[in-house]
């Protein structure tokens, strides 16, 4: 979907307007390690935002000497809200994220939901975090058997669905659940 990887087969097109961002599990290519925190927030914010940059980076825990900090020396959580924190910041009217609750502590997890909850634009996001998936999720694909099944509600709404019924949203059975992903417009 992010368009990082060939397809194999059809093709992949944005709709008019639409503007992508994209964050991976693998951040290290998202993250300049020579530059500090604030120098990575402050090289892609709205000059109008500049004067609240202090404020967001407290939002996600970096607060006094630590947006001095040198991105090279942060550790995997600090990476990820520092990711998160710049995605937020981009003029995406689309969010793709990929398990952005890995390596965050729940206190980080509950900051992210309520920036995710405040954003207006359209989210798909792939996560094994139920609390993330039920607080967020509006609709959830779930996918296996190369079929994507969707269903209209949260992840549990749907486990309800298939317990009531042993069946998944479309009528199948799930034994072989190989994942879900999530969307909220």
């Amino acid at each position: 979907m992010a368009g990082r990887l060939p397809l194999f087969e059809g093709e992949r097109k944005e709709g008019h307007n639409v503007v992508v961002s994209y964050f991976s599990q693998d951040q290290d290519d998202l993250l300049a390690s020579n530059r500090t925190v604030w120098d990575e927030v402050y090289a892609i914010a709205p000059h109008h935002i500049v004067p609240q940059l202090r404020t967001l980076l407290g939002c996600f825990l970096f607060s006094g000497d630590a947006v001095e900090k040198p991105v090279s020396v942060l550790s995997g959580g600090e990476r990820s809200r520092l990711v998160l924190c710049k995605l937020l910041l981009s003029p995406a009217n689309c969010l793709l994220l990929d398990e952005p609750t890995n390596h965050l502590d729940i206190r980080s997890k509950d900051i992210l939901m309520d920036s995710l909850r405040d954003y207006e634009g359209t989210m798909v996001f792939v996560s094994h975090d139920r609390y993330f998936l039920d607080g967020l999720a509006t609709k959830v694909l779930e996918i296996g058997d190369q079929k994507a099944i969707p269903y209209l509600g949260n992840y549990e709404g749907l486990s309800l669905q298939e317990s009531r019924t042993g069946k998944g949203a479309g009528g199948q059975g799930t034994g072989g659940r190989t994942g879900s992903g999530s969307i909220r417009r």
